[in-house]
C-alpha cells in the first residue's frame, strides 16, 4: 500500500511538472509574421491585475515594426501571464526590448513564445532586418527547419527556404533571412550554409 501511495504522489508531481510552458524553436523572421505587432519599447513600470493572473506592463514605444498604419499612443500596456509556467515574459524596468505578440480587441498579449529580446541582445543583422524591413517585406516566404534525420527534409521552393539538418541553427537565426525576390524566396546570405 505504501509503494502505491508513493507511486500517486510522484505521477501526480510528474504530471504537475510537466504541465510547463514549452515553445517550439523559430526563426525570428517567422515569430515577426506570425506576430500582430512587434514593437521596440522601453519598459516603464510592471502591475499585477485580474487577482494576480496577469502582469501588465507600460511600456513606451520607441518604433513600431510591423507599420501596418494604425497610430498607436507612445506609451502602450501590454499583458502576460504571471509565470513562465503559463508562458508569462518577464521585463526589466527602464530596459528596451523587442516586444511582440497578439492583439485581441485593444489588448495587446505576449507570452514565452513570442519574440520577446532586449534591444541589447540582437546581432547586427537582426537590427538591420528591424530598421530595413526585411523581416517584414519577406512575410510571404516560409522558413522550414530539418530535424535531425535528415531523410525527410523538404526542398526548398520558390516560397520557402530550408534551415538543413545538422547545420548551426543559431547561425541561420542571427545572420540571416528568408526574402522574397522576383525569382522566389532564397536567403539573404551563404554564410551559415
Amino acid at each position: 500500500m505504501t509503494n502505491l501511495v508513493i507511486f500517486c504522489v510522484a505521477f501526480v508531481a510528474f504530471l504537475t511538472y510537466s504541465e510547463a510552458c514549452t515553445c517550439l524553436s523559430q526563426h525570428p523572421q517567422t515569430q515577426f509574421c506570425n506576430s500582430q505587432f512587434v514593437v521596440k519599447a522601453k519598459v516603464i513600470r510592471r502591475e499585477t491585475v485580474n487577482r494576480g493572473r496577469e502582469v501588465v506592463y507600460s511600456v513606451r514605444i520607441l518604433k513600431d515594426f510591423k507599420g501596418d498604419g494604425t497610430r498607436y499612443s507612445n506609451t502602450q500596456k501590454i499583458y502576460t501571464s504571471t509565470s513562465s509556467a503559463s508562458c508569462g515574459s518577464y521585463f526589466e524596468l527602464q530596459k528596451e526590448y523587442i516586444i511582440s505578440g497578439s492583439i485581441n480587441g485593444q489588448k495587446w498579449n505576449t507570452g514565452l513564445c513570442s519574440w520577446n529580446t532586449r534591444t541589447s541582445f540582437l546581432t547586427q543583422y537582426q537590427r538591420i532586418a528591424l530598421d530595413l524591413d526585411i523581416y517584414k517585406n519577406s512575410c510571404n516566404c516560409k522558413i522550414v527547419e530539418c530535424g535531425f534525420g535528415g531523410s525527410q527534409c523538404p526542398q526548398a521552393t520558390g516560397v520557402s527556404c530550408v534551415i538543413p539538418s545538422r547545420s548551426d541553427v543559431n547561425c541561420w537565426y542571427q545572420n540571416n533571412s528568408c526574402n522574397l525576390s522576383p525569382y522566389g524566396c532564397a536567403w539573404h546570405s551563404p554564410a551559415c550554409a
